[in-house]
């Protein structure tokens, strides 16, 4: 398949999120082969992992296979909360694959480094976990507003909702900056 057998969409045209979604669905092979790989990876690297008192190759792997599988897994965790929470979606009726898979490979590799090493040692966690928690905060509070019902607010619109969404999560982010302050970096040894 070339890249001149895709369509690409103009103004006009405009790709929306169930767009894609389809096309995601179309590849779903591909998918399955990526979040079926991650804790491959993940088992193999625990194989000849050597936890160290400085990084290593090791931890910088684990790291990068936190994050290839983290931000998918955060992503499709918040897909299914919209599906079930907002749209109500029927979950037995969407793909396997865009809803599921991501969040059991995100727990697999989550797991399997656990075992290995501590994430706090590994670089780049703390961010991950932050963020995470923050679109836990996010959804949970734009849920919290659309169960009100405000309709001076959102007009029924999935934009206003959206809109709403990011507006949360600036506001919740600048927030957390105050009060925890930036984390204070430690001069490089070299």
């Amino acid at each position: 398949m070339t890249f001149a057998s895709y369509h690409i969409p103009l103004e006009e045209d405009a790709l929306t999120v169930n767009d894609f979604m389809a096309l995601l669905d179309r590849h779903a092979l591909i998918l399955l082969g990526y979040f079926t790989l991650l804790p491959v990876l993940s088992l193999i690297t625990g194989l000849v992992y050597r936890r160290e008192r400085e990084l290593t190759l090791g931890d910088y792997l684990y790291s990068t296979l936190i994050y290839l599988s983290g931000i998918p897994g955060i992503l499709a965790l918040t897909l299914t909360f919209y599906a079930l929470f907002v749209s109500r979606t029927n979950l037995m009726e969407v793909s396997l694959i865009l809803y599921f898979v991501p969040v059991i490979s995100m727990i697999a590799v989550f797991i399997l480094i656990h075992r290995k090493t501590d994430f706090g040692h590994l670089p780049g966690f703390e961010r991950l976990s932050g963020l995470m928690l923050l679109i836990a905060i996010v959804c949970i509070a734009t849920l919290f507003l659309y169960r009100l019902r405000i309709y001076m607010v959102f007009f029924g619109s999935m934009q206003s909702l959206l809109i709403a969404g990011i507006v949360l999560f600036i506001i919740f982010r600048i927030a957390v900056r105050k009060v925890f302050g930036s984390p204070k970096r430690e001069p490089r040894r070299y």
